[in-house]
């Protein structure tokens, strides 16, 4: 309840019904001008779960839903956050005082319930106030609104009468009135008439028990009100659709500021003799004596100032590090290996994220985790191969493809080889370096006489291998023909 300066409680807008009343307030603030169109559908939608179709043809055209037998249970009202993903909201069931068990659900019935856009939710406040036949929120833009959407009793039950003047009791809390016709008189609200809105089940008889209400002098706000054709509506009750001009803050524009980052400063690496010179030199242009508070408040800024000036132009710049990628390597392999673990955790998460390591799910989850790694690990294998193999393929024949590959192989710090030196003798250009590692390699293949060789154990190996080489020649036999 809003409450202006001089105790007077000023109330915007009132949907009143037989069966349903929905109450919007307002604590108005003169000099704010309407510049935007607040759309406000008034439904008692007879099982919530049925008007998926509803929501998907108005998504676009209506702001705030007041919601009447949405038939859900307190078990189930967050429900109301999944019913459209632009919309959340929230409800009272006919069990919210005693919830009952989700084991022993009967058919549901009544309830309300108020669903807004998403881009409206911090704009609006949820208020405990009323039973289980009373739902209020608060819309907190330039003008403030409170939105109350009532389910009355129908006359069907023993005590509706009861029922109803606890309902107007509640109200009057609300609005500070008692009965029906009083509460409209007293706070001078309004109607526009738009015909028949509910037709029973039978279809033998019809009346016009849903309205919407307005003080009058609100009513240059009020755009219109009627009553929508909508296909999707499978309700017995018709809604009512209210239009009226409201300015919105800017909460889509959000002011990016920009975020700075102050790192801690490390005095031991530092050159502590230009900090002491620059700071000496700011202290130089401080006033000796400051004369006023205002004259010391300068005198503190300007020191603050010179400090962080110092500090910012001896401190090292902090290094941005480069973020790497979480794979290096991506294979249709290895994006199939993706989507069954996520899959396999979608699984397990939707069924409560079972704990016990034996639950298929759980197996499930940890088999595709491995899966997937060993497919990297496979992938990365197979990708270190083959750029190997390139390698080796590019050889003599293709100089500038070899030394691109050898760079690739070292990374980003490598560099080529301009100069190499094989047995004293200096090679020097790409293909001289070539020639190099070629006659490096080839007299590598052939014997020679070398000082670090260990010759004992060279003679011993040469005179094992002759002896096997005569032993052979002696037992083989040349397989002829003999005529």
């Amino acid at each position: 309840m809003n409450t202006s300066s001089d105790g007077i409680i000023e109330y915007d807008v009132l949907d009143f019904k037989n069966d349903c009343i929905n109450v919007h307030c307002v604590n108005k603030d003169k000099d704010v001008r309407s510049t935007s169109t607040l759309r406000i559908l008034d439904f008692n939608c007879k099982n919530i779960l049925t008007c998926g179709p509803l929501f998907k043809e108005l998504e676009s055209k209506i702001d705030i839903f007041l919601l009447q037998e949405h038939w859900l249970y307190d078990c189930q009202l967050n429900l109301l956050q999944e019913l459209h993903s632009d919309f959340t909201g929230t409800g009272k069931a006919v069990d919210s005082n005693d919830p009952i068990q989700p084991l022993h659900m009967p058919r549901g019935y009544g309830g309300v319930a108020i669903l807004w856009k998403k881009n409206l939710d911090k704009l609006v406040t949820t208020l405990p106030i009323g039973n289980e036949r009373i739902q209020c929120i608060e819309l907190s833009g330039n003008q403030k609104l409170l939105f109350i959407s009532i389910y009355l009793p129908c006359k069907s039950s023993d005590n509706h009468l009861n029922e109803l003047y606890e309902c107007i009791d509640q109200l009057h809390e609300i609005m500070e009135k008692n009965y029906i016709l009083d509460f409209m008189s007293d706070h001078n609200l309004s109607t526009t008439e738009v015909g028949i809105t509910y037709t029973h089940t039978s279809g033998i008889s019809s009346s016009a028990i849903d309205y919407i209400l307005y003080q009058e002098k609100f009513k240059d706000f009020i755009i219109n009100i009627e009553k929508p054709d909508i296909i999707s509506n499978v309700s017995d009750h018709l809604p009512i659709l209210l239009q009226l001009k409201y300015e919105f803050p800017c909460i889509n524009s959000v002011s990016q500021t920009q975020v700075t980052t102050h790192h801690k400063v490390k005095w031991n690496n530092i050159d502590r003799d230009r900090y002491k010179i620059l700071v000496e030199e700011g202290i130089a242009l401080l006033k000796v004596d400051p004369m006023n508070p205002n004259e010391l408040d300068q005198a503190f800024q300007t020191l603050n100032h010179t400090l962080t000036k110092a500090t910012l132009a001896v401190a090292p710049k902090k290094k941005k590090k480069i973020r790497k990628k979480k794979l290096q390597i991506m294979t249709e392999n290895i994006s199939q290996a993706i989507s069954e673990k996520k899959i396999a955790f979608f699984q397990w998460k939707q069924n409560g994220r079972p704990p016990d390591p034996n639950h298929p799910l759980t197996i499930q989850k940890k088999i595709t985790t491995s899966s997937l790694r060993k497919q990297c690990r496979i992938e990365t294998a197979l990708q270190r191969i083959q750029e190997r193999q390139k390698i080796i393929d590019a050889g003599y024949n293709d100089p500038a493809l070899f030394y691109s590959l050898i760079k690739k192989q070292r990374g980003r710090l490598s560099r080529f080889i301009e100069e190499l030196t094989v047995d004293e003798e200096i090679f020097q250009s790409p293909e001289n370096v070539m020639k190099g590692w070629n006659k490096h390699f080839g007299d590598l293949a052939k014997k020679s006489n070398n000082n670090s060789f260990d010759t004992i154990y060279l003679n011993s190996i040469e005179k094992e291998a002759t002896h096997i080489i005569n032993k052979c020649k002696d037992t083989y036999i040349h397989q002829g023909n003999f005529y």
